[in-house]
């Protein structure tokens, strides 16, 4: 019986820093950080993480007149979001040298999606990162899982939605991966041994 597993990246593969983003670029560029900031107040942020929108050509405006370039400040924000845990990454290669197929499922807009596919590497630790942006909506919406599951199934015929085991570190979206059929888990960095156990009863 093929069963596969599909991880959660902010607050699972990847920890969270100190302070999100925004506090980190408030406090530490408060001149700039009021007009940047509406990126995310004025809904232009949440339109990118469904792929409505491209993050660059919506920031283009905020940072007119600031100190900042596009670049610059995905730069910023992306490095100093990328607090990937080895303890995750370490399970995912040992799964995967046992051929259990893994992926990602992740809330994302476009840029920062292709920086974890392309610059933290996960699109070569995992099979598939599935992204909000690609897909057209954001956990946790059914079509989410319903979307991630078709592609799932034409990689692997026959699979069912109760192979899927899930870890993500926010209920609602624990519930919504429950709701779609999938074995969801929340996930909590600081019980890592439940995590382990609940993958070593389940897939292997």
């Amino acid at each position: 019986m093929v069963k596969v597993l599909v991880l959660d990246s902010d607050g699972v593969v990847n920890l969270f820093p100190d302070e999100k983003f925004s506090s980190r670029f408030a406090k530490e560029y408060s001149k700039d950080a009021r007009q940047i900031l509406r990126f995310f107040s004025e809904g232009s942020y949440d339109k990118c993480l469904v792929g409505e929108a491209d993050v660059e050509d919506e920031l283009e405006r905020y940072v007119e007149g600031t100190s900042w370039s596009v670049e610059s400040l995905l730069s910023y924000w992306h490095e100093g979001d990328s607090l990937v845990d080895a303890r995750v990454l370490n399970v995912v290669e040992k799964l995967t040298q046992k051929g259990v197929s893994c992926y990602m499922a992740t809330n994302q807009a476009n840029t920062r999606t292709k920086y974890m596919k392309d610059t933290l590497g996960f699109s070569q630790l995992f099979e598939e990162v599935f992204s909000s942006a690609d897909i057209g909506y954001k956990k946790p919406d059914p079509l989410f899982y319903d979307m991630i599951f078709c592609d799932l199934l034409k990689m692997h015929p026959g699979l069912k939605p109760r192979d899927v085991l899930f870890f993500d570190d926010k209920e609602q979206n624990i519930f919504g991966a429950r709701n779609a059929g999938w074995e969801g888990h929340l996930y909590n960095s600081l019980r890592f041994g439940e995590f382990k156990e609940i993958i070593e009863s389940f897939l292997l």
